[in-house]
């Protein structure tokens, strides 16, 4: 089930994105970083309607995963060769074995590198490829707990789980004492919240959604004032605009009806290719910008050429690699849920009914 309403609001959220790394109009455009927050809002949409889909937490997983790391891993070289071509600023590089471990650590939520910490200090810590990846960290997190919580506790109250989950570690950071491997992940947990709660109102039981969708809120503010912030975009009082803004967007495209114009359907495909966009457009736009400069001028390279490179680059991805391999995985497991048809039914398989063999013979 997908919905053109969703794919438009990830396509502003890409948009407020590149709008703040290229700095296409300040001081509006600063605020263009809360894009991803709005993309948080959206994945907990979004999630409940791959909960719904998947029979099972492995699935749901490898669904997850089918979508998200082959995109990654296809990304992140090509970043990693540019940025090496190109002499990138030193900040910005990375070895190979960096890279290996953006592929082995992000998508299995740090497990291996952190273990590897344990023992090894030096060989468990990596660089990140691109500065960007650090809402996939968050991502891969939450699927992580929301699988535990919908499978492992209760479909109906799971994001009532979430919620709980959530302000016990808002206590926790509140009070200092919140592990540091939680402390990138707890403070975007209410935005989460909300987009299921918003989903919940749409598809489900509208009061109880109501009820989730308040709850998030009131967690939202209370993280705000306590000083529970995020790794590279805290929501605290003095930016708690931002969250509200992002609330009402993701409302809006789930209840509104959906749109048809050309517009509306530039901007959802765009959204449909945001995530490769997401991942390439950061470095790569910081290695590229320079040398577009250099024979067109500031104002067409960041308004025109950055732009059209990452969405056609992305457009590839997307089909090529994206689109391709979750279809693909899709398929396996519709495959392999499906019962073996027996023996003596295979005649009326044939026949387009559900007849005995005998019975189905005999209408032939």
């Amino acid at each position: 089930m997908r919905e053109s309403n969703i794919d438009m609001a990830r396509g502003v959220s890409i948009l407020a994105v590149l709008a703040y790394h290229f700095s296409l109009y300040p001081p509006v455009s600063d605020h263009g970083r809360f894009g991803v927050v709005l993309f948080f809002f959206i994945s907990g949409y979004c999630m409940q309607i791959s909960l719904a889909a998947s029979p099972g937490a492995l699935e749901f997983v490898i669904r997850r995963w089918s979508r998200l790391v082959p995109a990654l891993v296809v990304c992140a070289l090509a970043t990693h060769l540019l940025e090496t071509s190109f002499s990138a600023s030193p900040d910005r590089l990375q070895t190979w074995f960096d890279v290996f471990k953006n592929f082995a650590c992000i998508p299995t939520i740090d497990v291996p590198c952190g273990a590897v910490e344990l023992g090894l200090h030096k060989y468990g810590r990596y660089i990140m490829v691109d500065g960007a990846y650090w809402s996939l960290r968050v991502e891969f997190k939450f699927y992580a707990l929301l699988a535990v919580l919908y499978f492992g506790l209760s479909k109906r109250w799971h994001v009532a789980g979430l919620l709980t989950v959530a302000a016990l570690g808002g206590l926790l950071q509140t009070l200092r004492t919140t592990p540091a491997y939680l402390s990138d992940f707890v403070p975007y947990l209410p935005c989460f919240a909300f987009g299921a709660s918003v989903f919940e109102i749409r598809h489900g039981k509208p009061r109880f959604g109501a009820l989730l969708l308040v709850a998030s809120v009131l967690l939202a503010v209370a993280f705000a004032m306590g000083g529970v912030s995020g790794y590279s975009i805290p929501i605290l009082t003095g930016n708690l605009w931002a969250y509200f803004v992002c609330a009402a967007l993701i409302l809006a495209f789930a209840t509104l009806p959906q749109v048809r114009s050309t517009p509306a359907k530039v901007l959802a495909g765009l959204g449909l290719v945001s995530y490769p966009v997401y991942l390439l457009h950061q470095d790569i736009g910081l290695v590229l910008r320079p040398v577009f400069e250099a024979f067109a001028g500031p104002m067409l390279t960041v308004w025109v050429l950055l732009p059209v490179t990452f969405v056609s680059a992305a457009y590839v991805v997307h089909h090529t690699v994206e689109y391709r391999l979750e279809r693909r995985a899709k398929a396996w497991f519709k495959a392999s849920a499906s019962p073996p048809v027996p023996h003596q039914d295979q005649a009326a398989v044939c026949y387009g009914t559900l007849l005995p063999a005998s019975q189905a013979l005999r209408r032939y």
